[in-house]
């Protein structure tokens, strides 16, 4: 099912393979010319295993789910990306679509409860998390302010 990466492609992965492709900085790295967004690093790496499963199933099945994008880096799917790479699986993108949640909240609903987290990881994260929803907040509560001429409308009953 996977289809072959090009020939410059190859190359780019034999000089990162050096000191093998997974490791524990992996939203450092820059993989098909592409980086981990913020909102994805908010997520730990997973575990070798858990790398190890998704690239042989990569490697069976191809590439299932799209790497989403947003702002051109990569919003969900760095694992897979990077099992594309190891299996040598063209990857395929697909551009995050404001459907009724914001980016943050895309990626939480995707990695919340799917992933095997520790209740110490949990802890972090929310904090972490936390700033980016009170941020988001911010700028909300700011455009509606402007966009009110600086008073927020409130609906009326008559």
């Amino acid at each position: 099912m996977s289809k072959n990466i090009p020939e410059k492609q190859k190359n780019e992965k034999q000089k990162t393979n050096e000191g093998g492709v997974y490791e524990k900085d992996i939203y450092k790295r820059e993989i098909f010319g592409k980086r981990a967004h913020e909102y994805a690093k908010l997520f730990p790496p997973m575990s070798k295993a858990e790398f190890e499963a998704i690239v042989e199933d990569v490697r069976l099945n191809g590439l299932v789910d799209p790497v989403v994008l947003y702002e051109g880096k990569i919003l969900d799917g760095v694992h897979r990306l990077w099992a594309c790479f190891k299996t040598g699986t063209e990857p395929r993108y697909q551009e995050w679509t404001d459907e009724g949640v914001t980016p943050l909240q895309y990626v939480w609903s995707k990695n919340w409860s799917r992933r095997s987290l520790t209740q110490s990881q949990r802890a972090v994260i929310a904090l972490s998390a936390e700033k980016e929803f009170a941020a988001e907040a911010r700028k909300r509560m700011s455009s509606k302010a402007r966009s009110a001429g600086g008073v927020e409308k409130i609906p009326h009953l008559d």
